[in-house]
């Protein structure tokens, strides 16, 4: 075993009382690096999720929380968790769901296909269908805002003070140029106020949500990232994210079933950009291939249209 694996072991002993064998690397994200492990004496398997910073478990374990408490679809529980040290950043253990990823999903004909997609929106739909009637705002805050728009300006304004005053800015003039014409022309994307505070996932990509390859039925959806009460809009954006789950055609789906705004596709790639913004500034990935190709879009949408 490497260094991590051997602190993992040694974290699983303290928190789980167990032993973890077999741990394996699974995969990684944009916040964390993702292993996969037995328990000795019953071999039962376990997920353990090691931050690549700390500060964000606890609000992850939170989100998984009231997206257990809503959702439709399996939500994975925390076995127990590890406070990041000197040695090991926050780890958490969590159950091992069953099922594949619905980005990889095979299936034989349009028939199956359509399955996997409604099966997927359906969930989608049934989350945003639950509403905070107290308002627009994070889990548990202590004051829920009633503007979603005054809410999220405030957050990208954060996020564009902050890219701002860095002694050293990544980004290319290019990229930075069409975050300046984004965040500058905000009141011409929000131009229909948001009436539902909905309980959003935050990153409900495909390679969060498990499906069975014989039933199509969703066994489980995970790693949520901003998982809050907000526009119903701004959690449709992962799915352009990826040419693999385009493919499926999953936002067609979505808008067939739910009336979107008349300024969703301009609002869709304003969201997506924010996004990668975001990731620059919680974690100092400077993606400029993405804010030129996003911000360019937006550019054309603003100036022309459509």
């Amino acid at each position: 075993m490497n260094a991590i694996e051997i602190k993992i072991q040694e974290a699983a002993r303290k928190v789980l009382n167990k032993t973890a064998v077999n741990i394996k690397e699974h995969n990684s994200g944009a916040y964390s690096e993702v292993y996969k492990a037995n328990c000795d004496k019953t071999g039962m398997e376990i997920v353990i999720k090691v931050y690549f910073k700390n500060g964000f478990m606890r609000q992850e374990i939170r989100e998984l929380e009231e997206l257990r408490k809503y959702s439709t679809v399996p939500v994975p529980q925390i076995y127990g968790y590890h406070i990041g040290d000197d040695f090991l950043n926050d780890t958490f253990f969590m159950e091992a769901m069953p099922g594949e990823t619905v980005r990889y999903i095979e299936y034989k004909n349009e028939a199956e296909k359509a399955k996997i997609v409604d099966s997927v929106v359906d969930a989608h739909i049934a989350l945003h269908n639950i509403t905070n009637p107290a308002g627009f705002g994070d889990l548990d805050c202590e004051t829920y805002s009633q503007s979603w728009e005054t809410l999220y300006h405030d957050r990208i304004d954060g996020y564009y003070r902050y890219i701002n005053g860095l002694d050293e800015n990544a980004m290319t003039p290019k990229a930075r140029n069409f975050v300046d014409e984004a965040y500058h022309n905000f009141d011409r994307v929000f131009i229909q106020p948001v009436k539902e505070a909905s309980l959003i996932h935050g990153d409900f990509k495909m390679k969060n949500v498990l499906i069975d390859p014989k039933t199509f039925k969703l066994t489980a959806m995970f790693d949520p990232m901003g998982c809050c009460y907000g526009d119903r809009e701004s959690d449709l954006f992962p799915y352009i994210n990826h040419p693999d789950d385009v493919k499926f055609g999953f936002l067609e789906n979505y808008a067939s079933k739910v009336r979107l705004s008349d300024n969703f596709p301009l609002k869709n790639l304003y969201y997506f950009l924010w996004n990668e913004v975001k990731l620059y500034v919680f974690m100092g990935y400077c993606m400029n291939d993405a804010y030129e190709e996003i911000g360019e879009k937006i550019h054309d949408m603003l100036k022309y249209g459509g």
